[in-house]
């Protein structure tokens, strides 16, 4: 009995001692809690009431500013800095070439860099066509969309040069178009016919798209009046750069057979893979109009060169 009693009167006390302890801790529990850190708060589910402003008691509140006039700031313009634009170096001009004495073929490759291929080239231009070397295929017929346009003519480098003003001259061969660019004229021929020269020669340069070049030569012979070459001929009399209107369909011979091969620029800087069709027959031109083509440029032509392991169509 005592021992009962005595346990009886133990769990009594012990229920005691809980009271005292929570009693005193509900008074303190805004303090107890406050001084525990936020993140520990959070983590034991313990929520801070909200205060006016929309945060919670013990955070930083924002201030809202009272509304009011509001200040006009002036915003002032950037000033504009001004870099000076680099001035582009001016390309080196192309050294004077000619065909004769110092500035001959003979030492195109020497006057620039620009000209190595007049020296090193393999497949340069002109060259001799030999019937008997030639090799017959089925070539199709080149299609020439010539008409009258107007001309600019003058002299340049030793070389009667006309360059139509408008690119609507074109031929159509080998599945490209190319535009007729430029057309100049050699005292002799630069082609030769089986080791002979013509009297003359017109070679008619064009580009197609993408800048690759083709060139249709023209021999003319002794024969009748050419009425072209009058017109040439009377614009070139002139000082300075003549325009013209020429009909460039005028220039072409009867028959469209042509020789083919694979060839160069025949002046500086001497640019390899240049397609070349050289008409196989001459046009007439009256010998004073030769004469006075010989009278107004002199020699212009550049010598043959070797052919090497290319070969000549027909």
């Amino acid at each position: 009995m005592l021992g009962l009693r005595a346990s009886g009167k133990w769990r009594w006390w012990w229920g005691v001692v809980p009271l005292m302890v929570v009693v005193p801790a509900l008074g303190q529990e805004d303090t107890a809690v406050s001084d525990v850190p936020a993140s520990v708060r959070t983590q034991a589910g313990v929520h801070e009431p909200l205060v006016e402003g929309g945060g919670r008691a013990g955070e930083p509140q924002s201030v809202r500013p009272q509304s009011g006039p509001e200040e006009k700031t002036e915003v002032k313009p950037k000033e504009l800095s001004v870099e000076p634009k680099p001035v582009r170096p001016a390309r080196p001009s192309s050294p004077r070439w000619d065909y004769s004495g110092e500035r001959g073929p003979e030492r195109w490759a020497k006057l620039s860099r620009q000209y190595f291929w007049c020296g090193l080239g393999k497949n340069q231009s002109p060259i001799d066509i030999r019937l008997e070397e030639v090799l017959t295929t089925d070539l199709r017929a080149i299609e020439f969309h010539y008409l009258a346009l107007d001309t600019r003519l003058r002299m340049e480098n030793s070389l009667v040069t006309a360059r139509p003003l408008v690119p609507k001259a074109t031929i159509q061969v080998e599945q490209r178009r190319f535009t007729l660019e430029t057309v100049q004229f050699h005292t002799p021929s630069e082609h030769t016919d089986g080791g002979n020269h013509y009297p003359l020669e017109a070679q008619l340069i064009h580009r197609d798209k993408e800048g690759n070049p083709a060139v249709v030569a023209i021999w003319f012979r002794p024969g009748q009046a050419n009425p072209l070459l009058d017109e040439i001929l009377a614009a070139t009399k002139q000082k300075n750069a003549s325009k013209r209107t020429i009909d460039w369909s005028k220039i072409l011979p009867p028959s469209a057979d042509y020789y083919r091969y694979n060839g160069s620029l025949t002046t500086p800087p001497c640019s390899e893979g240049v397609r070349w069709y050289v008409m196989s027959e001459a046009v007439e031109a009256s010998e004073d109009q030769l004469r006075s083509f010989r009278a107004l440029t002199g020699k212009n032509n550049r010598p043959v060169q070797p052919l090497n392991a290319r070969r000549v169509l027909e």
